[in-house]
């Protein structure tokens, strides 16, 4: 499916990857966008609005249900007047609301402008709309979402016990806690789910020496004294490299990308994942059971891997020689990794029900604005 209209309509620079404007040479998008690019076998859609990522990523997307996905961002300004020259701009951060069955929008709140707080978690948010000239965040809501109401502000800029409440409340998180082994981490799950525990034997979180990184991470069910031992390392839970859980609602499982090879002595982030190994995906259920799934030899870095209705989804932002291209989104397919789009995965979801992932790309280039787009792996005119 072609998007190249919007793209002729609308051009501007994505300076530091979300902010910015400029002219641009529509023709010269869309010949980017037809013969350089990779073509989705799913249908896709557009929506019009750039996504307010931040330098690092991929962030998270929020789903209020199957359809409608929150996100911060921007619109596009039309150019106005005879000096605009076919010239676009982004208007002010807000808080969107995305019907991706309609492909249309509605603009929920206004956000700090440029770093704003924003936090989302089962139906609660918290988020701050204003800045003020000791740049402290000023104005900031919270509450359910639809129902959120204004907090005092705070000259001191502490963070408010609302918006502590909605971080506390994501899950899954990390915390950590000292035993008489030293810093042990714990993965905190759904209400009533309980919380994994790995690691331990330092004073300081993940510094874990080598005798612990080999032990089987621990599932601590909610109301139960007995442990349940999975068949994971705590060196396969670590952070930024893979070993971050996540939880896949349509099959009810807690996700994990394994993070060191079990060939591996200890943990190493400098090292490379062998290419010629597998890397696991861990899919773990809340009474323990685990099932486990291979990202194929030799692909680009994963760092978020999401299970969806058409297999396993996950994206990289690997560019080996430096052409945004190389980066992307990719499906498991028939046990062979399929690309879905390229270029720095800014950020990523897939809905409760597995059915439609929604991304924003950055290609850092001057010409164009790139939008959140949706994919729609459940639909029957797929091309295979």
């Amino acid at each position: 499916m072609r998007h190249t209209g919007a793209l002729a309509r609308v051009c501007a620079a994505l300076a530091l990857a979300w902010l910015g404007s400029a002219g641009c040479d529509p023709k010269a998008a869309e010949l980017t966008q037809e013969l350089r690019e990779t073509r989705s076998p799913y249908p896709v859609i557009s929506s019009g609005l750039v996504f307010g990522f931040r330098v690092t990523g991929p962030d998270s997307v929020y789903w209020l249900d199957n359809d409608h996905v929150l996100i911060p961002g921007y619109e596009v300004i039309s150019p106005k007047g005879a000096l605009a020259h076919g010239r676009g701009e982004l208007s002010e951060p807000g808080l969107y609301v995305w019907d991706t069955k309609t492909n249309s929008h509605i603009r929920h709140a206004t956000l700090e402008s440029p770093m704003w707080k924003l936090c989302f978690s089962d139906g609660y948010i918290f988020y701050s709309t204003r800045r003020g000239d000791n740049n402290v965040s000023l104005d900031r809501y919270a509450g359910p979402f639809g129902q959120e109401k204004p907090l005092a502000n705070d000259p001191s800029g502490a963070p408010p016990p609302e918006g502590i409440k909605c971080r506390d409340s994501n899950w899954p998180r990390e915390s950590y806690r000292l035993t008489a082994d030293g810093a042990t981490g714990t993965i905190v799950l759904r209400p009533g789910d309980g919380e994994i525990e790995f690691g331990g034997g330092s004073t300081l979180p993940r510094l874990v020496d080598r005798r612990n990184q080999m032990r089987p991470i621990r599932l601590i069910k909610t109301g139960s004294k007995t442990p349940l031992e999975l068949p994971i390392l705590s060196k396969e839970v670590t952070r930024n490299t893979g070993g971050e859980v996540s939880f896949a609602q349509f099959i009810n499982r807690y996700v994990l990308l394994a993070a060191t090879p079990r060939g591996r002595d200890v943990f190493e982030p400098s090292v490379p994942w062998p290419a010629d190994q597998a890397r696991p995906v861990y899919l773990i259920g809340p009474d323990g059971k685990v099932t486990i799934e291979q990202l194929p030899a030799g692909v680009a870095s994963p760092l978020r891997v999401f299970p969806t209705r058409a297999g396993l989804f996950w994206v990289s932002n690997d560019t080996p020689s430096g052409n945004s291209l190389q980066a992307g989104g990719w499906m498991l397919k028939d046990g062979k990794p399929q690309k879905l789009f390229d270029h720095v995965v800014a950020a990523a979801g897939v809905s409760p029900d597995g059915c439609r992932i929604v991304y924003a790309v950055n290609d850092f280039s001057a010409d164009h604005f790139r939008f959140l787009s949706a994919i729609d792996v459940c639909a029957s005119n797929s091309r295979g």
